[in-house]
């Protein structure tokens, strides 16, 4: 991987050497972590997960895992350094630590192994723990910048813990998250007594954070656009972009994969330097970075495709000005640089030839305009709108298809007279939700979502998709009484990371002044196979009624996504 970074000028090696999955590297102060936190019971991340999520020790032959010694970690570093890439590594503060609290679970608030990942704010230890590990990988990497995560910090502990109590009140704090900034400002003191700068994800952003840290951000470009105007330097890496252990085809096709979506289009359409910056903000966007988590890989191939051909978009946001970009360049050069990765034993992705939708609602003309692509370069798209499936003599596509009321779309991808794709097909409708409000469980949530116009596509990332947890009441108000013939909404199931369940059952209740409303129908879950990674089922009621408010009462099948609520 190295090697393939030096060939397209990637600089940084982010090595994420510690986390739940096991602790990665030797350490002196601390043997009991490469003993007995390095490995696991179970190779395949979720079955472990499944399992207990336990270690075994280093020494038993049913384990899973490993480590680097000091010798190989530093082999790694000047081998990196001869290609100007320099290392920096990632050790996790003070959550994504289940394995160092299984070893030394006096560290954690329960002092028992297996009861959490944070550790213990109050506890001085943690903080002789913290200083000694960040001392050895100081003296072990010689990067100016330091990982020590800081992200996704678990606080029950916390709020239950006497010592940590006990530092609050000594140190004046009002909420339990000012403990967090408290560890975060003990471990840059550490860092920068050796010359050193502190980063960590977007978490770690909080008005007493020193100017010297750096801030990766991963949840979203606005916190890096936060942190920059901030006076941070900042590394852009957010998930809805970068994060290539998503999938970058139909999940139902590729690979296991995490359960977002970004194909090389996505990566390469991210503009890493914001224009909403001025420029002294912009001089705080330091770098750019691609994501690449191996909980849900399996072997070293699975990790090429992932990351292959997608960093060569990420080579190019990087180093390329925008100016200079272009889609269809990118793909004429992503497919020689292909070949000349296979060539090299590299097993990369191919570009897709499937038909994917790009929507735009027009409000003002009340009309939807949906417009069809294809990842591969040169291909005919031929589509339908009669229900038939496309054949090379069905209208070729040019240009947005417009739809009014309803449209059924199907449409395939076709090169020299074969077609190459499988039938894109999709229901599309103008209808009489799109611009209503929503409340849900008698909260108003606005028009957006749900009754924007917008159909969710493969990952309920997408901001197409209202995701919740539990049993929940989702209430339309048309504005006045009108006609109701049908009302439809669209579910997703995903078996990919974080699981996303269909609804036991989805009633419909209708009313005229809100208060009194009448049962129309329930519809119970489909008993579908779990088989496919991803599938949808759609919950949908015919009739023909009046009313003002449409109220779905929907029945937990755990953490949930729906799509659009069409009404005609």
């Amino acid at each position: 991987m190295i090697d393939l970074m030096a060939l397209y000028k990637l600089n940084r090696f982010q090595w994420h050497l510690t986390d739940t999955g096991g602790w990665r590297f030797e350490v002196d102060s601390y043997p009991a972590l490469t003993k007995e936190a390095s490995h696991r019971t179970h190779k395949i991340w979720r079955e472990w997960r499944r399992g207990g999520s336990k270690y075994l020790p280093s020494d038993d032959s049913n384990g899973y895992g490993g480590y680097y010694t000091k010798e190989a970690v530093r082999e790694v570093i000047k081998y990196a350094a001869e290609r100007n890439i320099t290392i920096i590594p990632e050790i996790e503060f003070p959550g994504h630590s289940d394995e160092v609290l299984a070893a030394y679970p006096e560290l954690s608030c329960e002092g028992k192994p297996y009861t959490s990942g944070t550790f213990c704010a109050g506890n001085k230890e943690t903080y002789e723990f913290m200083e000694k590990i960040l001392n050895e990988v100081m003296e072990l990497f010689p990067s100016q910048i330091k990982n020590i995560g800081g992200d996704e910090t678990g606080t029950s502990s916390w709020r239950k813990c006497p010592k940590c109590q006990a530092l609050m009140e000594d140190e004046k704090m009002t909420d339990v998250h000012e403990l967090h900034g408290y560890i975060i400002r003990k471990a840059e003191n550490i860092i920068q007594a050796k010359g050193r700068r502190l980063a960590g994800w977007d978490e770690i952003l909080h008005d007493k954070l020193n100017k010297e840290s750096v801030v990766l951000s991963w949840s979203g470009e606005a916190q890096g656009i936060e942190a920059a105007r901030k006076g941070y330097d900042v590394v852009m890496t957010p998930l809805h972009y970068l994060y290539i252990d998503y999938f970058q085809s139909s999940p139902n096709t590729q690979p296991f994969g995490h359960d977002g979506y970004a194909t090389l289009g996505k990566v390469y359409s991210f503009k890493p330097v914001s224009n909403t910056l001025n420029n002294t903000g912009k001089q705080h966007i330091i770098g750019v970075q691609g994501s690449l988590w191996t909980e849900w890989i399996f072997d070293v191939k699975h990790l090429e495709y992932m990351a292959f051909p997608r960093t060569l978009a990420l080579s190019e946001i990087a180093w390329s000005p925008e100016e200079s970009r272009s889609w269809d360049g990118l793909r004429k050069r992503v497919e020689l640089h292909l070949r000349k990765l296979n060539s090299m034993g590299v097993n990369t992705y191919t570009l897709s030839c499937e038909v994917e939708p790009v929507m735009n609602v027009d409000t003002i003309k009340k009309q939807l305009e949906v417009s069809l692509k294809c990842e591969k370069l040169n291909m005919e798209i031929r589509y339908t709108t009669d229900g038939s499936v496309p054949t090379i003599s069905s209208p070729l596509y040019k240009n947005p298809i417009v739809v009014t009321d309803s449209l059924r779309i199907n449409a395939a991808s076709f090169k020299n007279g074969s077609v190459c794709s499988s039938v894109f097909t999709q229901n599309y409708y103008y209808h009489k939700g799109i611009g209503k409000n929503i409340k849900v469980n008698e909260k108003s949530i606005g028009n957006r979502i749900l009754t924007d116009g917008y159909i969710g596509g493969y990952t309920y990332l997408d901001g197409s998709w209202f995701n919740f947890y539990g049993d929940r009441e989702l209430t339309l108000d048309l504005g006045k009484e009108d006609r109701i013939n049908k009302v439809m909404t669209r579910w997703m199931q995903l078996r990919a990371g974080a699981n996303r369940s269909l609804p036991e059952s989805v009633e419909l209740l209708l009313s005229d002044d809100g208060i009194n409303y009448t049962s129309c129908g329930i519809v119970e879950r489909q008993n579908i196979p779990n088989t496919p990674v991803l599938q949808f089922q759609n919950y949908d009621f015919e009739g023909s009624w009046t009313a003002r408010y449409i109220r779905l009462r929907i029945k937990s099948g755990g953490s949930m996504s729906a799509d659009e609520i069409i009404v005609l």
